[in-house]
């Protein structure tokens, strides 16, 4: 079986220069010309929806504590924020029921968050793919400069240049906009849901930040490795692939030389090398799960036993909405915990990118002074010609 070897320098992937390499990839889309005003219109719209979401979310929480509280015999009619009191008013202008009042709430507004958040998950989709069409066609316009194509496809240390401007670009836009709104997401969270936890329990508040950034801390130096994993997992990808290829197209060639035996075992190498490093990849992310697994399981713990009290006084709804509450923010703080399959992959997607990148540039900018250099030359060749 032949030996891949990991391209990727550790101490790379980190500090300084992940945010150089991040910001070369995406920085086309959002400083371009062509492009500069669609990024920011997207993300706007989507920002905007995800907000009223959050808000909405927060909203029928109290709607559930105040009709758990109204079930418990403690009806309440004073509604938390102003949409939802002026929601809560006309509701009980028709059927002023307090059995029913925050049912009746709880349906509307779930009605009104089903639409807010599907349309958001379609500016999401779209953005992803307008993205992808706008990097795809720069790195093919760089591709198709000269004899670029020529010079990366010769280049040691750049392999697949087809994988990466296809399905990399592809899984990139995709994985960027995701992130994007998972941690737009969990900012909006954290500033929707702290008050309303903080004015319950400062003390179950504090608990859940303390918690959120070990459990994030610890995740992070457990799955480090997995970047540098993801990254010789897509190498491994691409070379399978582009052994089938060959074979694909030398098949006559292996069949009167029969070559078959020869392109079984090398096609089988390859396979293994994937399965060897999607194998590495499972390995530790058990160690990743074994530790959130854990620590996850003890969230929804945290609202029953610091807030106990309220439970003995009677207010069964508050801790049904600090449980909410502690669930929702625990989740918006340990984002990385969340998506860290989702991050290592994007940085490994990130330097293959960047890399093809630097490289067409690089073959680019010595083709145009080649032509340049020529240009000139035959320029001095007529001027002798015509004897000056």
């Amino acid at each position: 079986m032949p030996k891949f070897v990991n391209p990727v320098d550790p101490n790379k992937i980190t500090g300084l220069a992940l945010v150089a390499r991040l910001y070369r990839v995406t920085k086309p889309f959002f400083f371009d010309k062509a492009s500069r005003l669609i990024a920011p219109t997207y993300l706007i719209a989507i920002v905007t929806l995800m907000y009223v979401s959050s808000q909405l979310t927060v909203d029928i929480s109290h709607a559930l504590k105040h009709h758990m509280n109204t079930l418990n015999g403690q009806p309440i009619f004073d509604s938390d924020g102003v949409f939802m009191a002026w929601l809560t008013r006309v509701v009980w202008s028709i059927w002023p029921n307090p059995h029913y009042l925050w049912l009746i709430d709880f349906l509307i507004m779930l009605a009104i968050i089903d639409p807010v958040q599907v349309f958001g998950n379609y500016l999401q989709s779209k953005l992803a793919v307008v993205w992808r069409q706008f990097l795809a066609m720069k790195y093919l316009r760089r591709q198709f400069t000269g004899k670029t194509a020529l010079h990366v496809e010769r280049d040691g240390h750049l392999d697949n240049s087809d994988q990466r401007i296809t399905d990399n670009i592809r899984e990139f836009t995709a994985i960027s906009v995701s992130l994007f709104v998972a941690f737009g997401q969990g900012l909006i969270s954290v500033l929707v849901w702290t008050p309303d936890l903080w004015h319950t329990s400062p003390l179950l508040t504090v608990s859940v930040y303390v918690w959120a950034l070990l459990v994030s801390v610890v995740s992070a130096v457990i799955g480090k490795p997995l970047v540098d994993l993801n990254y010789g997992l897509n190498k491994r990808e691409a070379d399978l692939r582009f052994t089938l290829q060959e074979s694909r197209r030398e098949a006559e060639a292996i069949a009167k030389a029969n070559g078959e035996e020869k392109a079984y075992a090398a096609t089988t190498g390859r396979l293994s090398s994937v399965i060897e490093a999607q194998l590495a990849i499972l390995r530790r992310n058990v160690f990743v799960q074994l530790f959130t697994t854990y620590a996850n399981g003890i969230v929804p713990w945290m609202a029953p036993v610091l807030i106990a009290p309220l439970l003995v006084a009677g207010t069964a709804g508050d801790v049904v909405e600090a449980g909410l509450a502690v669930t929702s923010l625990f989740a918006a703080l340990s984002l990385v915990v969340n998506q860290f399959t989702a991050i290592t992959i994007y940085l490994a997607l990130a330097e293959r990118l960047d890399a093809l990148q630097e490289s067409q540039k690089k073959y680019a900018t010595a083709t145009v002074l080649t032509l340049a250099d020529a240009h000139q030359s035959q320029r001095a060749e007529a001027y002798d010609e015509l004897g000056y």
